[in-house]
């Protein structure tokens, strides 16, 4: 174990420690952890106590330029987050300005003190607090560990290794903090205060956090983590949610909590919105996923003639690997079904033994693979049924047109069709059935020792019913990726 670090049985605090070495004459940069603590310390003088099994970790940094001081924060919480990320396989989300959380719990925070002399910054202690293993929620708020999260096994003692040498060698060399933090950030996502929403609009230069008021549109900016805005979700994410999938042909609305989803209309236009609104008083927001962006405005007025806010969520891996693939070019929808998938899985089933065949049916036909622990395996694209059924008709003379409403035809084999409607629908079911095959096919090829599970959801998913589908898996995903 290197000098840099030291590991104690217990301590009162370990950013006591560090700064007790510091006055005692010691240089940074140096590190103290601890497999418990007695007297850590929080936000706002809180107190960050804990037994064995919970990673107690404290920094003392070289003193950097002053102008780099106040976004000291916003930087040790990306560094921390992306060796999280590295470590473990899921994506926290940071809450501002260095609380780390998954899905709207609390699972660590960071705590950064320095003392400055004049002009001249004297000590930086920098202290890290994550929560290994389930413990008791913390500052009246939920509670998560990595433990609940990631199979992945660990040491402690090399996770406070790589975690300090990450720190050390990381800090204050990022050319772009804000944009990193971003990347982990809630950005987009809704405060609160005295009964009053706040939308997050942007972070300042100085690492400032800019919140626009819902209603008279009125900003505040927060620049000390002493505030009295409480994070949306973080307050309400346990209890059900009112979440939209804005597709390329209708609006599809469910409240979903953990422990279940209560279907609540699907609606082609806005206008069939504004005309059959459902009894939605208890949901003060909205959280849409929205792939039909020419669409999103005119729903959106319908909500807000009700009273009800927006939050339009954006592209989020929590769980996903893609790869190579560029995430602005994959759908909302595509990555929440992925999203969705992984986060319905128990946590023994999240390896890459346990592969899913994710096939949405809507529009467009997606067919995507991924593993258990996240890594993305490929897809593609196929015309969406309707629209193969639209083109038969259009481009041919004597083919008839069949709409959605007509599809509910039985069929147990395409030898059994009698008719030209029959034989249509039976096309469609096979236009599916062969792609699908065909990736069944290579991946127990490529896995033989791989549990391959196909998954369907979208309006078509009914005509498959060999199948396991789910038709909020989508929603569900949005969820997910709006909680982080």
């Amino acid at each position: 174990m290197p000098h840099f670090l030291s590991i104690l049985d217990v301590i009162d605090s370990t950013s006591s420690e560090v700064m007790r070495q510091l006055e005692g004459g010691r240089e940074a940069p140096f590190a103290v952890a601890a497999y418990s603590q007695t007297e850590g310390r929080g936000r706002r003088g809180r107190s960050w106590t804990g037994g064995k099994g919970n990673f107690f970790l404290s920094l003392a940094l070289p003193a950097p330029h002053l102008e780099r001081l106040p976004t000291l924060s916003l930087e040790v919480a990306t560094i921390v987050a992306a060796w999280l990320e590295d470590t473990f396989h899921f994506t926290p989300t940071l809450k501002w300005p260095n609380d780390l959380l998954h899905r709207g719990q609390k699972l660590g925070g960071i705590l950064c003190e320095s003392t400055v002399s004049g002009n001249q910054i004297k000590h930086i202690v920098v202290g890290i607090g994550i929560n290994l293993a389930p413990s008791a929620d913390l500052e009246d708020l939920a509670a998560v560990s990595i433990g609940e999260i990631s199979s992945q096994p660990f040491d402690l003692d090399q996770l406070y290794l790589d975690l300090s040498e990450r720190v050390k060698n990381s800090i204050f060399k990022s050319v772009d903090v804000l944009r990193e933090f971003s990347r982990f950030g809630t950005s987009g996502s809704v405060w609160e205060k005295n009964n009053e929403l706040f939308l997050e609009q942007s972070l300042t230069r100085e690492g400032g956090l800019v919140l626009k008021n819902v209603n008279s549109h009125q900003e505040e900016l927060l620049v000390s983590s002493h505030h009295e805005f409480k994070w949306w979700l973080q307050a309400h994410g346990k209890g059900p949610l009112l979440i939209g999938d804005l597709g390329n042909s209708r609006l599809k609305l469910a409240a979903i909590s953990e422990r279940g989803v209560l279907g609540l209309g699907f609606y082609e236009s806005a206008q069939a919105l504004r005309q059959n609104f459902p009894d939605l008083k208890e949901y003060p927001l909205l959280f849409l996923g929205a792939v039909g962006k020419d669409k999103v405005q005119e729903f959106l007025e319908v909500f807000s003639e009700h009273n009800i806010s927006a939050v339009e969520v954006s592209k989020k891996s929590v769980f996903v690997d893609l790869g190579a693939y560029d995430l602005k070019q994959m759908g909302v929808d595509r990555i929440a079904f992925m999203e969705g998938y992984i986060a319905e899985l128990p946590l023994e089933s999240r390896h890459a033994n346990e592969i899913g065949i994710l096939v949405s049916l809507g529009t467009a036909t997606t067919i995507d693979c991924l593993k258990g622990d996240g890594g993305y395996l490929g897809g593609s694209i196929l015309p969406g049924m309707q629209m193969g059924l639209d083109a038969l008709a259009k481009e041919t003379a004597l083919l008839p047109q069949i709409p959605r409403s007509e599809w509910d035809v039985p069929l147990s084999s395409w030898r059994g069709v009698s008719q030209t409607r029959e034989s249509l629908l039976s096309g469609m079911r096979l236009s599916v059935c062969g792609p699908l095959a065909k990736v069944l096919q290579d991946l127990r090829e490529e896995f033989p020792e791989a549990e391959v599970k196909v998954l369907l959801t979208g309006g078509g998913s009914s005509m498959f019913p060999e199948y396991k589908r789910d038709e909020y898996m989508i929603l569900k995903g949005i969820r997910a990726m709006a909680l982080g």
